[in-house]
């Protein structure tokens, strides 16, 4: 993994950051065979401020478009598609226990409310296990060769004044920063 920082700067509550250039190749495997772009959202937060309701934090949203080929989107846009299932079967599973409960009589009864909360813990969890173990048998076979055999092929984060990219494929690090050397 290479990791590339991008200075920016907060003016007038207003944040400058230079014009990206991406590589026309697929961040993940570098085919050049690109025609399809994968949104990347990010917020820059900026430093925290006091008020006199509360301490907040806000922050600056970004967007950039991520060139993928259309075989390494597939496995970008599975990994979120099988995480909002498994989260809506937790979902109708919780409220199937909360309804059984009612309709024997627990509904009052403050261990079967508390084992009722705790219950959506566990199946969240299981939920996240079985994401895991999926994510690892069924999109591994949709990865190629090339591949950088992450599901997302870059990562970002910020440190004022900076913005990291952390690139899982070396390569295409190499390529996006010569295009932003200034």
């Amino acid at each position: 993994m290479q990791k590339v920082s991008v200075p920016y700067e907060i003016r007038d509550n207003r944040l400058f950051i230079q014009e990206l250039n991406w590589p026309n190749n697929c961040v993940c495997c570098m085919d050049n065979n690109v025609i399809e772009k994968y949104e990347l959202h990010f917020i820059v937060e900026k430093e925290a401020t006091n008020t006199d309701a509360a301490h907040e934090t806000k922050g600056y949203p970004i967007t950039w478009n991520i060139p993928y080929c259309m075989d390494c989107k597939k496995h970008v846009e599975r990994k979120s598609n099988l995480l909002y299932v498994l989260l809506l079967i937790v979902g109708l599973l919780w409220a199937a226990l909360g309804y059984y409960i009612f309709q024997i009589g627990l509904a009052e009864n403050t261990f079967a409310i508390i084992l009722f909360v705790i219950s959506l813990v566990v199946l969240l969890y299981f939920a996240y296990q079985i994401n895991r173990l999926l994510l690892r048998v069924f999109l591994k076979t949709t990865f190629k060769e090339q591949c950088s055999n992450k599901d997302y092929a870059i990562e970002v984060s910020s440190q004022r004044p900076n913005i990291f990219f952390s690139f899982y494929n070396d390569k295409y690090a190499k390529l996006f920063l010569a295009g932003n050397t200034h």
